[in-house]
């Protein structure tokens, strides 16, 4: 006896079961051969039917007397469930036969039948925008092949006149789940109720379920179209009170019926907070029938502060016998500026201020605001050192000042590090920049401020024309005097140049250059020169002194150069026998 399977593949569809065969040698007598279902099979007793009945697992046939084969059907049954392809398999168990090793066992493969639902993805369906809705018809199982699936009709709206012609089938393509049925509205100039389109999915190829296998979509009458407009894309604000900024709102196209839609106002750049308009909170507006345009006011207030142009918004909702147009739904309103900037500049290229002779605030830099001086706003002037030094002579960076409203001048403060040193004229770069919203730098950005210099120069004299020192014997030191005037705040020294004259340097005295030193607040130094003595009878000898220059900016006096006289002060004798000498 052997066993096979003559159809191999069957479906929960009706029409395909599938088949097998029992065949022997022979054909004479009956011959009842015994088979099980094995419990490998994925298949349960549920999902399909033999036609002969098992009992249990077990089952067995009869080869009639005259036949060499009986075959025995497998029918699956027709379920919602979605499950994969599921197995049934039959073994020969023993008898009064023997068994084809071969050919023991059979297996039919059960395929599941796709099941078709419908859903509604877009049920928004409109005459007059126009706008298309649809029916989605999804199926489950395998996408190998394509589906052709049939629906009925219903509704209200008749087909191929109140939307495109629909067929009653539809065919998901091989590779794909679903297939969209497209409702394309009728626009037409009928003044309609809404009318429903329902389809219900019909028999075919797959199963259905309730209540997925129907749908409605209803296709909204021709009604207008509610829009708005400015009717001046931008309008300027004015200086004071209030100016009214008009919108149209339009219906696209006369209603039989009464359209009524409310409109309010939004913050855009401009903002109620800002006091830039008055807000309009929703507000109703009616068209009565005929009627397709009416104008809508929203109160702006002017200002004579200077800022870029700004916008707010005036929203359509809520319409009623109509719909919101999707691309002019909202209008938008500019408020045009149309004040001027203030302008700021330095009141003079060159400003001058002593140093002091202290840490002391500057209040000579002035800049003026002209222009619209009706806001508050604020510049920044930089401090950048010339010939004047940062952290020094002044503090470099950068300061802000602010103006109130009404007020066109300010003072810069500039803090300055003073000093007693008597030094040139120094100065601090002025450059103006930063400035606030609504304003503008100037012709004159930039000046100069001069640190004047009010300290005095030391003076330098020589304390006499003509000084006398005595030679002596050797070498020995002697002090003259050099005295200071004027600034005498700073330590400082004067340096003096030794000359020969009938005195010799480096034989009579030690020339060259001599540095005299000034403890601060000290008017009188003193100048070392080394006179080198000897007890020899000579004539006096003189010497120069000339100021040859100072530890800082100074002056000399009137007496700017002195002779030293050497006193001989060695002694010329006599002696006995005509004989002559000197004592030293």
């Amino acid at each position: 006896v052997s066993l096979t399977a003559t159809d191999a593949t069957a479906t929960e569809l009706p029409g395909n079961p599938g088949t097998y065969r029992i065949s022997r040698d022979g054909n004479s007598g009956n011959l009842t051969v015994n088979l099980t279902i094995t419990s490998a099979s994925t298949a349960s007793a549920t999902d399909y039917t033999l036609s002969s009945a098992p009992s249990g697992s077990n089952l067995t046939v009869t080869i009639p007397n005259g036949q060499s084969f009986v075959d025995v059907t497998l029918t699956p049954v027709l379920d919602a469930l979605v499950e994969s392809t599921e197995t049934a398999t039959l073994n020969l168990a023993s008898g009064s036969y023997g068994i084809n090793p071969a050919q023991t066992t059979a297996t039919v493969n059960i395929e599941d039948a796709p099941v078709v639902s419908l859903s509604i993805p877009d049920n928004i369906v409109n005459e007059h925008i126009p706008n298309s809705g649809s029916f989605r018809i999804t199926r489950t199982g395998a996408t190998a092949q394509a589906l052709t699936v049939n629906y009925t009709i219903a509704g209200t709206a008749t087909n191929s006149i109140d939307y495109t012609t629909l067929t009653g089938t539809a065919t998901i393509a091989v590779g794909q789940a679903s297939v969209d049925v497209v409702i394309n509205p009728t626009n037409d100039t009928i003044d309609e109720l809404d009318e429903i389109i329902q389809i219900t999915l019909a028999a075919g190829s797959y199963v259905t379920t309730s209540p997925s296998n129907t749908g409605s979509l209803t296709i909204s009458a021709n009604d207008p179209t509610v829009s708005i407009t400015p009717i001046n894309a931008s309008q300027v604000e004015g200086d004071a009170g209030t100016s009214a900024y008009s919108f149209l709102v339009s219906l696209s196209h006369i209603s039989d019926e009464t359209v009524t839609v409310d409109y309010q106002t939004a913050d855009g750049s401009a903002t109620v907070v800002d006091s830039d308009y008055i807000a309009v909170t929703p507000t109703t507006l009616t068209f009565n029938p005929g009627t397709t345009q009416q104008t809508i006011a929203i109160p702006v207030r002017g200002d004579a502060q200077f800022e870029t142009d700004e916008t707010f918004g005036v929203a359509l909702s809520n319409v009623t016998k109509g719909s919101i147009s999707a691309a002019v739904g909202t209008a938008i309103g500019t408020i045009a500026n149309d004040d001027g900037v203030s302008s700021y500049a330095f009141s003079s290229a060159q400003f001058f201020a002593a140093e002091g002779n202290a840490t002391n605030t500057s209040q000579v830099v002035v800049i003026t605001r002209s222009g619209n001086i009706n806001i508050a706003s604020t510049i920044d002037v930089l401090l950048t050192p010339g010939t004047a030094s940062a952290g020094i002579d002044f503090v470099a960076g950068t300061v802000r000042l602010s103006f109130a409203v009404g007020q066109t001048v300010i003072v810069v403060p500039i803090d300055l590090f003073s000093d007693t040193r008597s030094e040139g004229d120094e100065t601090i770069g002025l450059t103006l920049l930063n400035p606030s919203f609504g304003s503008v730098v100037g012709t004159q950005a930039q000046a100069t401020l001069t640190l004047v210099n009010d300290d005095l120069l030391p003076v330098y004299d020589f304390a006499a024309s003509n000084f006398r020192v005595s030679e002596g014997n050797g070498s020995n030191t002697v002090w003259l005097p050099v005295t200071r005037s004027g600034n005498l705040f700073r330590a400082s020294f004067v340096q003096v140049q030794v000359y020969s004259g009938s005195g010799i340097a480096e034989r009579d005295f030690v020339g060259g250059v001599i540095a005299v030193y000034f403890a601060e607040g000290q008017s009188t130094g003193w100048l070392p020169i080394q006179i080198l003595g000897n007890s020899e009878y000579e004539a006096d000898k003189v010497f120069t002194l000339s100021f040859v220059g100072f530890s800082e900016e100074g002056s000399y006096g009137s007496q700017t150069q002195a002779s030293v006289t050497i006193v001989n002060d060695d002694t010329l004798f006599r002696r006995g026998g005509g004989r002559s000498g000197y004592r030293g």
